[in-house]
């Protein structure tokens, strides 16, 4: 016959909930019980708000810690750190052409002459003139 399992007190459970920021299967194997009794204690003990509180908050620290990350890649002139922002951030004054055709060369970005710049075309305007 199996030995019973422990049952965990709400405090037990918040404890452990808190020390693993919320991420449920670490609270999974902290404690050596199963998934559906992590949700079942959740629910008897009414802490599902408390739940996506944490996982919330360990949600705006991993973002914190990537774009960290993405600053640092960034003054190293990291070519795919640079690509990744004109396209997500600068999407509307960069297009995808341009992104893919900068180079990086020691340390400087070169960016590819664009056709047809706005000098350009008021150059020509006033030479039709």
């Amino acid at each position: 016959m199996a030995a019973p399992r422990k049952r965990y007190t709400k405090d037990e459970f918040l404890e452990s909930l808190i020390r693993n920021n919320g991420h449920l299967w670490a609270v999974v194997e902290e404690l050596g019980i199963c998934y559906s009794t992590v949700d079942k204690y959740i629910k008897d003990y009414k802490l599902g708000k408390i739940v996506k509180e944490l996982y919330a908050n360990r949600h705006k620290r991993m973002i914190a810690k990537a774009e960290t990350g993405l600053e640092e890649a960034l003054d190293q002139k990291k070519q795919w750190a640079i690509s990744f922002v004109l396209q997500r951030l600068g999407k509307e004054k960069y297009s995808e052409k341009v992104i893919n055709e900068t180079t990086i060369t020691e340390n400087k970005v070169i960016k590819p002459k664009i056709k047809n710049s706005k000098k350009e075309i008021t150059k020509k305007l006033k030479e039709d003139d």
